[in-house]
């Protein structure tokens, strides 16, 4: 799998700056979040590096890669609200979802996947 998709976007209720990432277009992870935008725009260049490195096509390199993002943002990553899901468009510099996300918790890690199979 490789990167078809990055950002960060606001949480409408905790205020932090929540990156995410698609591995397929269909599919979006949070990874971090952040108090600052400049730490959520780093931390953005950082899973595009690690995309160019090809950490992130090895499961095991990746999910350990993730962990350490998510570790060193606030430990207060949350799903989007659905209802505002349904109003993004995806726009990396805005940090914006595509409508299709929906929230699933796994791991600590939260995950937005297509609602139809």
């Amino acid at each position: 799998m490789t990167l078809t998709h990055v950002g960060w976007y606001k949480h409408p209720r905790t205020m932090l700056c929540q990156t995410w990432l698609s591995l397929d277009g269909k599919t979006i992870m949070l990874v971090s979040a952040h108090r600052r935008v400049q730490s959520a725009r780093a931390t953005v260049k950082k899973l595009e590096e690690a995309d160019e490195q090809g950490i992130l096509t090895d499961p095991i390199k990746r999910t350990l890669f993730l962990r350490r993002l998510f570790e060193a943002g606030e430990p207060y990553l949350e799903p989007f609200p659905e209802e505002a899901i349904k109003d993004f468009g995806l726009d990396q510099d805005e940090g914006k979802l595509p409508e299709w996300a929906r929230p699933e918790e796994t791991n600590g890690l939260v995950i937005y996947t297509d609602a139809e199979p």
